[in-house]
């Protein structure tokens, strides 16, 4: 296996919030981790594969692509990548007073695994501040503090989600760009959509859904292509096309630079 980590060591005990360390792994069946009353938290999205967790009391949970999971401090750690579809996962380690009280305030002590929650370009920015060699280790963690306290809000809302439904509007344009995966999708069409402004339009989903309209797509497109990759013998230039991109080099790149590989490449690991 390997992996893309930045780490933080020698931080100061008991600030109020810093980063031990984060990154992305691309796991194979040998990766096993264990800490035995973690005095961190441990956030990780899994971007493909499956995995295990054992979580106090002795239960397990087999987070797969799509899902968050989330490990306490004061907790033992013990979780390990399946042999045959092995994790890639992006994630962070995380402790201090903020972390404690941010997990407090939007109630999520006893939640372990957050399902089907996106939570990826947040923590891609995460790693692009953390890989910043311009910046402080203070200046790093004041902007991650921020995008932290951002990934806790989308969780408690998925974990809790508010009783009030999503809005007509929002649930309109989601439908429609859940079914626009093979074409481009302009602003002026979504707005015409449902007779609002593009900005109307921007603002509703994202309160709705926590990321814009482009973001939504993009993600919804990324994901298709993984399972494609993986489930299908379509080429790439096959999936391309078949998600609306023109040209199946700019595909590649786009896939390269969300996924951290080629889509060849993610073909190839996911095979047996």
């Amino acid at each position: 296996m390997h992996e893309t980590i930045y780490g933080f060591p020698d931080s100061e005990e008991n600030s109020f919030f810093q980063i031990t360390i984060c990154g992305i792994s691309y796991c194979d069946g040998t990766y096993h981790i264990e800490r035995r009353n973690s005095q961190v938290y441990t956030l990780e999205y899994i971007l493909s594969g499956e995995g295990e967790i054992l979580l106090p009391g002795g239960s397990r949970i087999r987070p797969v692509q799509g899902d968050v999971y989330l490990l306490h401090r004061g907790e033992n750690h013990c979780y390990f990548s399946d042999a045959q579809q092995p994790w890639i996962k992006i994630w962070c380690n995380v402790s201090g007073r903020l972390v404690d009280q941010l997990i407090q305030l939007y109630h999520l002590e006893h939640t372990h695994l957050i399902t089907q929650c996106c939570i990826e370009p947040q923590l891609r920015q995460f790693l692009k501040i953390a890989s910043d060699s311009g910046l402080s280790r203070s200046e790093i963690w004041d902007q991650e503090e921020l995008i932290f306290h951002r990934i806790l809000q989308i969780l408690a809302r998925r974990v809790h989600p508010c009783p009030i439904q999503i809005p007509a509007p929002a649930r309109i344009l989601q439908e429609y760009l859940d079914r626009s995966l093979d074409r481009p999708v302009s602003a002026r069409q979504l707005a015409d959509l449902v007779s609002l402004s593009p900005s109307q339009v921007s603002r509703i989903f994202k309160a709705a859904f926590h990321v814009s309209p482009y973001e939504y797509l993009l993600e919804r497109r990324i994901l298709m292509a993984r399972k494609l990759l993986q489930n299908t013998s379509l080429s790439v230039k096959q999936i391309s096309f078949s998600l609306g991109f023109s040209d199946e080099h700019y595909f590649s790149t786009f896939f390269r630079r969300r996924t951290g590989m080629a889509p060849l490449v993610f073909r190839q690991r996911k095979q047996p």
